[in-house]
């Protein structure tokens, strides 16, 4: 059949799609991801010690928001780390370890060395920072102690740490001597040393490094242990004398971060370890929460999710904040915008607290009454530690401490001996203030707690920033035009930097904004110096990840 034979025209061939292009909200987010990774700095190099095993592998472990990349340096024994320096072979096979890690890491910017036996390695922290110098050096969590015993009221931090019995015949002197030559400072009244020994069976192949891995059941066996003891001290301090002189913090050594959030819940502890210093100072290193890249990824992740974003804000989480009698208009990164953390904050303003009075540190009696009556508002709703919104509440950070039940971090300034023990004893902390000459007159009792200074005042450089076109708008309460002082401090800074490169004080190698309306320039600053910068943003988020464990703090 004829018509049977005919056949369907062939389709004609569809016409190239042309590629749609990218929404301008697309290219922003694609922008801000880019700008994040570039400026975001969470891993850390670990230097391992040779245990015999000839492994130079570069081991990843990631948690709470910090990537720590693990290889060993061959050669660097526990026998070698004891003696009394480390000769040419092992500072080269330290290098060696650090290049391997860096190739692993790739595009990725390591904030810092950590080290995985925290007090062998302390002994030698300034050969590897004189090894090491683009990197901060942070040995053992132990640097963080002077840190938090300037935040927490009067009772002991109780600092767990280990010895190896073949190695070491006193534990704690050889802490204290290892501290020291580390330009750690250590007050014996206000810790109290909790030593591990590889002697005991229970914990000889977890200590020893026999076993890189425990099982669950080990693993629960020697946390069960560690509760006891931990709580063995508690009950020591708080019977003793019958005044109630108990422990408020524990800070582990590098080998027992693992049972660090057990090990809080099981005690209703705050504990510090390893990964809360590099958190700390990868934040320093980092964009902050409310830059704008960061906002941009996290408004990007909540469209995915077709939800609001789970990271934005942290529920049920406050944060106590005393504010002075004194109104100027709150910017981004000011510590009293609600956008500058992902927690709520709790504010009260202190009635005769003026800014002036603030500066003089006045001990008026009926404002210490007011800052007492605030204090006690912010502990009823249950805030995690109180902060102040102005640098020169540092003059009220010990009454306050003493009377509050919560930490309290009333200025950046407490952040200063962990940043010098951070570094060599000939480089220097670049603090910028307000006002140079404000700060400069009660420098001495701004730079210390309790009346011990945080470090050789050599060791600080104070600028103010009082001269920086458009800061003058923080003396004249007025709002102030970020984007226009964003530039120009970041000039201000690099120029600083060139005029102190050559001082025969040493270099500027970390930076600390004291006042509270800096840390919207943190990031800016950062990048163009490639220094940490340190803050009151910096200060609260260590204590807020440490304080608040049940919540996963990213962004």
């Amino acid at each position: 059949n004829a018509e049977d034979d005919t056949s369907a025209p062939s389709p004609q061939p569809l016409a190239p799609v042309a590629p749609v292009a990218p929404t301008l909200s697309q290219r922003l987010f694609k922008a801000a991801k880019k700008t994040k990774a570039a400026q975001t700095k969470e891993c850390f190099a670990v230097l391992c010690l040779d245990k015999g095993d000839g492994d130079e592998e570069v081991i990843e472990v990631k948690e709470a928001g910090c990537k720590r990349l693990l290889s060993v340096c061959k050669g660097v024994t526990k026998e070698k780390l004891m003696s009394d320096r480390l000769d040419s072979s092992a500072v080269a096979s330290i290098k060696a370890c650090v290049d391997r890690i860096i190739g692993k890491a790739g595009k990725e910017s390591i904030a810092g060395i950590s080290c995985d036996v925290g007090y062998l390695w302390l002994k030698h922290q300034r050969t590897l920072r004189q090894a090491l110098p683009q990197f901060p050096v942070l040995t053992t969590p132990m640097m963080q102690l002077p840190f938090i015993w300037t935040c927490f009221g009067n009772e002991k931090t109780l600092l767990v740490t280990w010895k190896d019995e073949v190695l070491c015949e006193d534990s704690e002197s050889h802490h204290l001597d290892f501290l020291d030559t580390a330009g750690i400072r250590l007050d014996t009244d206000r810790v109290e040393i909790l030593t591990l020994s590889t002697s005991d069976l229970e914990w000889s192949a977890f200590l020893s490094g026999m076993t890189t891995h425990t099982t669950a059941s080990e693993h629960e066996r020697l946390l069960n242990q560690l509760v006891n003891m931990v709580h063995q001290k508690v009950i020591q301090f708080s019977d003793k004398d019958g005044v109630g002189h108990g422990v408020n913090s524990v800070v582990l050594d590098s080998m027992l971060s693992p049972f660090s959030k057990e090990l809080s819940a099981a005690t209703d502890l705050p504990v510090f370890d390893e990964v809360s210093m590099l958190r700390l100072f990868s934040s320093a290193s980092s964009l902050s929460h409310f830059s704008d890249a960061n906002v941009l990824c996290r408004l990007d992740e909540s469209q995915s999710q077709s939800q609001r974003s789970k990271i934005d804000t942290i529920d049920g989480t406050r944060m106590g904040l005393v504010r002075l009698e004194h109104e100027y208009p709150y910017g981004v990164g000011d510590i009293d915008h609600g956008s500058t953390f992902p927690f709520q904050s709790c504010p009260g303003v202190v009635q005769g607290l003026t800014f002036e009075q603030a500066q003089r540190g006045s001990k008026d009696p009926v404002i210490l009454e007011n800052l007492k009556r605030v204090v006690d508002q912010m502990e009823a709703k249950e805030c995690f530690g109180i902060a102040g919104n102005c640098g020169f509440m540092h003059f009220y950070q010990e009454f306050v401490k003493n009377y509050a039940t919560v930490p309290v971090f009333m200025s950046a300034l407490v952040q200063v001996p962990t940043m010098a023990a951070a570094l060599e004893p000939d480089e220097r902390i670049l603090i910028l203030t307000a006002n140079e000459s404000s700060f400069m007159e009660s420098r001495d009792a701004l730079l210390s707690a309790e009346g011990r200074p945080f470090c050789d005042f050599n060791r600080v450089l104070v600028r103010g920033c009082e001269h920086v076109p458009g800061f003058e708008a923080v003396a004249n309460a007025t709002l102030v035009d970020n984007i226009k002082v964003q530039e120009n401090m970041s000039k201000y800074v690099e120029e600083i930097l060139e005029q102190e490169k050559d001082s025969a004080k040493g270099p500027i190698k970390s930076i600390l904004l004291e006042c509270t309306q800096m840390p919207h320039y943190a990031a800016a600053i950062r990048q163009s110096t490639g220094l940490p910068v340190f803050d009151v943003v910096t200060c609260v988020n260590f204590f807020a990840s440490s304080l608040c464990p049940r919540h996963e703090r990213r962004g």
